[in-house]
């Protein structure tokens, strides 16, 4: 049986469900304005290959893919260095992929007082970063905002929006609340503490 056909007329995750429950193997190429190759042995999901550019966050990328032509090709080979290694369940990654589309992706939401800092991360070396992202990286050793970082590092700030989503989708940094959030938390905390101290004092 020969397996093709458009995004627009099949859903991705649920025929890359069908596929793996027929216990199917070869690679599911996936073409159009964004492209991809998931690499299938006997219905699990052992790889997958994407744009240099994603790779760190390519479930965000195959989620969001709703439109190209698709085929499983059983004997169509890759080459070792374009491969990500998948060590999911299919079910996990599937649920995954779902999550990712429907959760918010507009970076743009990101507010000038937003603050992002670096989560830990022991095989940091380990992953592939452009040197624009490095500059991020190294900018965040302390917490800063996203208007700090564009300052600092000289960047627009609808690109420097676009970097930080694609690192926070890694996982490597995260948001914190507005710091105008956060002063006036302290603000009312100071507040509480002194008239705590007029209370004693009375």
């Amino acid at each position: 049986m020969i397996f093709t056909g458009y995004l627009d007329d099949f859903d991705l995750i649920d025929f890359i469900r069908f596929i793996t429950m027929m216990k199917k193997s070869g690679v599911l190429v996936i073409t159009g304005r964004r492209s991809a190759k998931i690499l299938l042995s006997s219905g699990q999901i052992t790889g997958v290959a994407v744009p240099f550019e994603v790779r760190n966050h390519y479930k965000t990328y195959i989620a969001g893919l709703k439109d190209g032509y698709f085929s499983l090709e059983e004997g169509h080979a890759l080459n070792d260095n374009e491969i990500i290694d998948v060590r999911q369940d299919v079910s996990e990654f599937l649920l995954e992929l779902a999550r990712l589309r429907s959760e918010p992706s507009d970076p743009k939401l990101y507010e000038p007082g937003m603050l992002f800092e670096l989560k830990p991360v022991s095989d940091l070396g380990r992953l592939t970063f452009s040197v624009e992202e490095w500059r991020i990286i190294a900018a965040l050793s302390e917490s800063k905002t996203l208007m700090e970082l564009s300052e600092r590092l000289k960047m627009d700030i609808a690109r420097l929006q676009w970097m930080l989503y694609s690192l926070e989708q890694c996982g490597l940094i995260k948001r914190k609340r507005p710091q105008r959030e956060r002063m006036g938390q302290n603000a009312v905390t100071e507040a509480l503490k002194r008239l705590i101290g007029i209370l004693k004092g009375s």
